[in-house]
């Protein structure tokens, strides 16, 4: 375990002792959205942090710059990438914040994005879309890949419905940049893997660049998006999103939360604090919807008029819903539960409650005028809503959103 420094003091005779400025050096990528909204985090945060910090652009594969090796200094925030940097860290013998969480290092703490809730938030995406078939595309050989395919394939099994998951011929490759150019590369494999899904279907991709990949094989097979194919990306890479066509829905990761909580974390380990021994693990913001996955595959036209009418909230109450769609109250509720595996209350309540988080995060409205746009009656009940599904307030969600730690 790494041995926190006693911190440094600066003073004389004619004045008190203070903590000088903390020299803190930051390994993280600035060539990918991850990374450059963990950056901007810190960025925020540091208006609160008296640090010195030591930066270089970079991309993964260049974060260890030459001037690092006669650096000293008192803590590092880092995406340690193996186990050659791990070692160089390592023999700085300061506090050292992961926020990747690939290599197990002792006394290193990991704070990383939750990839159960990630792989949860994309398939209740594609399941809300009325599909009956599900894939996933991942890379071979990369962890945070091979956790998220694991647990989406588990929630759509769960849900009763098969789900095939992309396995490629080749050696495995080490590095996410090796990954995504052999992707680009061998376009081959997505196109035979696409072919043979039965359809229409949903698919998640480990990341943006893969949906991205997907997408350009499914034109190529003149296969249609969103008709025949849904699909979903992670990390809301908006230039990736919006260059792939059609463009990208892709889920959100919460990399501001992610940056408050590497700098509370360093700053504790470098006042003599020891680190936690679990990872701390960040929930994603949301769903980010776009065209590929702009689809509602039911085929029951009384259900789908149900639906939009829910996503569109032109009605209050599961009655009158169920008046436009043109069905009993019960009847609706029996082909909800067939069809999405649960209740019309419970759809109209998730869409209430994504427009209440969209709203706390792009508006300053007071709750009330929320509550009031978001189709809730009172306020009181959208906070007991709200805190049921998040686990925190709808006050203290826009601060954990918008403000630093």
């Amino acid at each position: 375990m790494v041995k926190p420094r006693a911190p440094r003091r600066v003073g004389g005779r004619d004045g008190p002792a203070r903590l000088p400025l903390a020299r803190v050096a930051l390994l993280i990528e600035s060539s990918r959205a991850f990374g450059r909204g963990v950056l901007d985090g810190i960025a925020e945060c540091l208006r609160r942090q008296r640090w010195l910090v030591y930066y270089q652009e970079g991309g993964l594969g260049e974060l260890l710059p030459k001037w690092f090796g006669a650096w000293q200094g008192d803590g590092i925030i880092a995406r340690i990438e193996d186990r050659r940097m791990a070692r160089i860290l390592a023999q700085k013998g300061i506090p050292i914040v992961d926020i990747r969480g690939v290599c197990a290092v002792p006394g290193v703490p990991v704070v990383k994005t939750d990839n159960t809730e990630i792989a949860r938030l994309a398939a209740v995406h594609l399941r809300n879309c009325g599909l009956e078939h599900f894939g996933y595309c991942g890379y071979e050989g990369a962890e945070y890949s091979n956790k998220r395919g694991e647990v989406f394939a588990g929630f759509i099994r769960e849900a009763g419905f098969p789900c095939r998951v992309f396995t490629t011929r080749e050696r495995r490759l080490a590095g996410v940049r090796s990954q995504e150019q052999f992707g680009w590369a061998h376009e081959d494999h997505l196109i035979e893997w696409l072919r043979s899904l039965p359809k229409p279907v949903g698919v998640m991709a480990c990341n943006d660049a893969r949906g991205h990949q997907l997408l350009n094989a499914a034109r190529q097979l003149g296969i249609a998006v969103p008709g025949e194919l849904a699909v979903i990306g992670v990390d809301n890479h908006e230039t990736i999103c919006e260059l792939a066509v059609p463009p990208l829905s892709s889920v959100e990761q919460n990399t501001g939360a992610i940056a408050r909580e590497a700098v509370a974390l360093l700053e504790r380990m470098m006042r003599g604090q020891p680190p936690p021994a679990a990872p701390l693990l960040v929930k994603p913001c949301k769903v980010v919807p776009r065209r590929s996955t702009d689809v509602l595959a039911v085929p029951d036209r009384n259900l789908r008029k149900a639906i939009v009418c829910i996503r569109n909230q032109t009605a209050r109450g599961v009655g009158e819903i169920a008046k436009i769609a043109g069905v009993s109250r019960r009847d609706l509720e029996r082909r909800f539960a067939a069809v999405f595996g649960h209740s019309p209350g419970q759809e109209v309540l998730a869409v209430q409650l994504q427009t209440v988080k969209k709203l706390l995060t792009e508006t300053d409205w007071p709750l009330y005028r929320v509550a009031e746009k978001a189709g809730f009656r009172h306020p009181e009940y959208l906070n007991v809503a709200f805190k049921r599904q998040t686990g925190m307030t709808p006050r203290s969600y826009r601060l954990q959103l918008r403000r630093p730690a």
